[in-house]
């Protein structure tokens, strides 16, 4: 009685429900888009991270062992004729 829809009238009911209609009518329809979104969403990578490793002294060190050296293979020249 206090929000007065008792004393509406017969199309200011109609226009009510068809109000309320419109708006349930928009939410399920954005639902609906964001459901069928989902298909397009990439999912999510996993990102390996790089160890850590720690010196005897507690340093820690990322990546690869400093200390570590490559030795470089000279190559062979070929002689064109």
């Amino acid at each position: 009685m206090e929000s007065g829809e008792y004393f509406l009238k017969g199309w200011e009911k109609k226009a009510r429900e068809k109000e309320g209609q419109e708006v349930t009518r928009i939410q399920k329809k954005r639902e609906q888009e964001e459901e069928r979104m989902k298909d397009f969403i990439p999912p999510k990578e996993d990102v390996l991270k790089k160890k850590k490793r720690k010196t005897e002294e507690g340093e820690e060190i990322k990546g690869r062992k400093s200390d570590e050296t490559t030795e470089k293979v000279p190559s062979k020249k070929v002689r064109q004729t």
